[in-house]
């Protein structure tokens, strides 16, 4: 039975970490010679999107493969229609109908042990996941649910 996924775009919450010595240092030189040196710090953070749509994590899920080792191309050909249909989706793409196959794909690539998670996830990645999970049906072994 196919399942429409709802895709958003979510905002995306970036936690800036700043070396608190540097900041203090940049803070007691004052606001002429300081200011600088914290937006020297800030700025790189100009170019990062303030949204994120859905088909963004569904691509990383889709497209992904291990870095360490890579894939066989075998191994990857089940996966080039569906990489060709999310890589069609826009920004304003508001859903995507997928197929029982193509549900059983990703989430076999969601519980493959290589494909792993390096820091920290972003929020609304973890709200795609959840979303997933939802509208799928599907739940991860070691997932709380809500009413735990």
């Amino acid at each position: 039975m196919p399942t429409t996924l709802v895709l958003k775009a979510r905002d995306d919450t970036v936690i800036v970490s700043i070396p608190l010595v540097g900041l203090r240092t940049a803070l007691e030189m004052g606001q002429t010679e300081g200011a600088p040196i914290i937006w020297d710090q800030l700025v790189k953070f100009r170019d990062i999107p303030a949204r994120r749509h859905d088909r963004e994590w569904l691509a990383l899920i889709v497209n992904w493969v291990d870095s360490d080792k890579g894939l066989p191309l075998t191994e990857t050909a089940k996966w080039f229609r569906l990489a060709r249909k999310v890589g069609e989706l826009s920004d304003d793409s508001e859903s995507i109908t997928l197929t029982l196959t193509e549900v059983d794909l990703i989430w076999s690539r969601m519980q493959d042990s290589r494909f792993v998670v390096r820091g920290t996830l972003p929020i609304p990645f973890v709200e795609f996941l959840l979303d997933f999970c939802d509208a799928t049906g599907r739940q991860f072994a070691t997932m709380v649910k809500d009413n735990e």
